[in-house]
């Protein structure tokens, strides 16, 4: 009898532990395979998914971002460029226009300078230099032909102006 109750008591335990595991297990299933648990795990890997994708996009933007600065510099520079580059066409062309100017007021000058009119009495310098300023000659053209300097002429020929507005001299 001994053995029955033995027995039957073992039994009842391992049966009571059957039923203790098998709930707990059922339990345990159920709360891995419950709409809730599915939901929760899907919704962590969407949000991991959509963190990578945020962390991403971060990067790529602050990469645009560097080109974009990049791009910006190169174009301040090409703008400076074309800046200094329209600046010197403008130069070269109110040089050419100057030049143009000046060979065109050249031709209206007088082509030969004079000869002196009596070889054995020259004119003093100064009468000289008043000629050929009153005939319209450049001061460098009658410092070459005379033989003086540039400065002599310009002098000379201030003088004859004051003299001729009525200033003293």
């Amino acid at each position: 009898m001994v053995t029955i109750v033995l027995a039957l008591s073992f039994s009842i335990v391992a049966c009571t532990i059957s039923l203790v595991s098998f709930f707990s297990l059922r339990s345990y299933l159920k709360r891995r395979t419950s709409h809730d648990h599915i939901l929760s795990e899907l919704r962590e890997e969407v949000n991991g998914i959509a963190r990578l994708i945020d962390e991403t996009t971060d990067r790529d933007v602050s990469l645009i971002e560097e080109k974009e600065k990049e791009l910006k510099a190169l174009l301040e520079d090409v703008d400076k460029r074309l800046k200094l580059s329209i600046q010197e066409w403008e130069n070269l062309k109110t040089a050419e226009d100057t030049r143009a100017t000046l060979a065109a007021q050249t031709q209206l000058l007088p082509k030969a300078l004079p000869e002196p009119k009596d070889q054995s009495s020259p004119l003093p310098l100064g009468a000289q230099i008043r000629e050929m300023v009153c005939s319209g000659f450049a001061p460098a053209a009658i410092a070459a032909h005379l033989g003086v300097s540039v400065a002599e002429v310009e002098v000379v020929a201030a003088l004859i102006e004051r003299q001729d507005s009525g200033i003293d001299v």
